[in-house]
């Protein structure tokens, strides 16, 4: 019936107006990060953390997926992140591309953890296997804590809004593993909706 999206109408939006822009000031400034490292430009552009970047300044590839497939099923797709978060997040964009930064990331190693690795480490979480205890990327910050806390629950809200009023029968949400993860700090959207096991997967 509808297919739930990890990505706000601001976020949205802001990637649409803004992206060649910002992989226009992207290129440029890698160029001269990569001069300053004394590497060639395409070793830079195919950086692990580079790549991070770059995957950040393009629309989700949850959401290209939802959309292509609700194009060929008559299926309605629905962004139900949190603008006011995107809004927090995307202000450090700026920062995130600068000159200074692609040359701090450049200089990390190339080196990235495999991709199966991961697959492991989300189904074991998934599972209920390993109890991740709140966001590794916090540590411990309150205020911060209770940021991503109230993102949880709006999306937990939009979800839970959109199945009650349009009496839904088959939805599912796409987006991070982490947030059908449960016994965190933070409860996840699976906590907030009560999904057991057998309802999160992992694709």
């Amino acid at each position: 019936d509808m297919l739930f999206v990890e990505l706000s109408p601001y976020g949205y939006r802001f990637r649409r107006k803004h992206r060649r822009r910002l992989q226009k000031r992207l290129k440029l400034n890698l160029k001269q990060a990569a001069k300053q490292c004394s590497i060639s430009y395409s070793r830079a552009w195919n950086h692990y953390e580079i790549k991070r970047v770059r995957g950040q300044l393009a629309l989700p590839f949850e959401y290209r997926a939802a959309v292509k497939y609700a194009q060929t099923t008559n299926t309605a797709v629905a962004l139900v992140d949190s603008s006011s978060f995107s809004r927090r997040w995307i202000a450090f964009w700026a920062e995130l591309i600068s000159t200074d930064n692609l040359q701090t990331l450049l200089s990390l190693p190339a080196q990235h953890t495999p991709a199966h690795h991961l697959y492991q480490l989300a189904k074991r979480g998934v599972a209920g296997k390993v109890s991740p205890t709140g966001l590794p990327l916090l540590a411990g910050d309150r205020e911060e804590e209770g940021i991503w806390a109230e993102r949880e629950r709006y999306m937990a809200q939009q979800i839970r809004r959109a199945i009650n009023t349009r009496t839904l029968k088959r939805a599912l949400f796409i987006g991070g593993w982490w947030h059908l993860t449960t016994g965190n700090g933070i409860p996840t959207i699976r906590d907030l909706l009560a999904l057991d096991a057998s309802q999160c997967l992992v694709l």
